[in-house]
């Protein structure tokens, strides 16, 4: 039993790296598109480079592809949706680190710090979130949802 529980704490770990990481990478391959659309933008229109023929606009869309497809498959497997879905804030945060770096986006004092604040609201609401499953009888459940906390909270 103390396995499963070392097991479950370690799946979650593993899924929080795997969001965090699929975010970057889908934030990277959405802005390799826009410098795609950058570069080509300031080009005589007859040296213009379609973008299925764009080496880094494709780049960015396979980028983006397989963070979406691993991310959503792996991620979703090892946690629970309460705790995935504030962690998809964090393509914000890399949107605006990548746009800094890549297509020279200003990124100002109050945008740093307001990235440091989304990430440390995500970070902290996952570390929060994580509990195991209780293992919950149908009986159990029934005691719990007829207690006069629960009925006075769903009101």
């Amino acid at each position: 039993r103390g396995r499963a529980k070392d097991m479950g704490f370690l799946n979650f770990c593993a899924g929080l790296v795997v969001a965090v990481v699929t975010a970057g990478v889908q934030s990277f391959g959405v802005v390799l598109q826009r410098r795609s659309h950058y570069d080509n933008r300031f080009l005589p229109a007859d040296q213009r480079i379609p973008e299925l023929r764009s080496v880094t606009w494709i780049t960015g869309v396979i980028a983006f592809l397989l963070s979406q497809i691993v991310g959503s498959v792996i991620a979703l497997a090892l946690l629970p949706a309460l705790v995935l879905a504030p962690l998809g804030s964090f393509t914000v945060v890399f949107n605006a680190f990548f746009a800094a770096i890549l297509v020279d986006e200003p990124l100002n004092n109050v945008q740093r710090l307001g990235s440091l604040l989304v990430t440390a609201g995500s970070a902290v609401f996952a570390f929060v979130g994580y509990a195991p499953d209780p293992e919950l009888g149908l009986s159990e459940i029934l005691v719990y949802a007829t207690h006069a906390r629960f009925v006075l909270w769903i009101g």
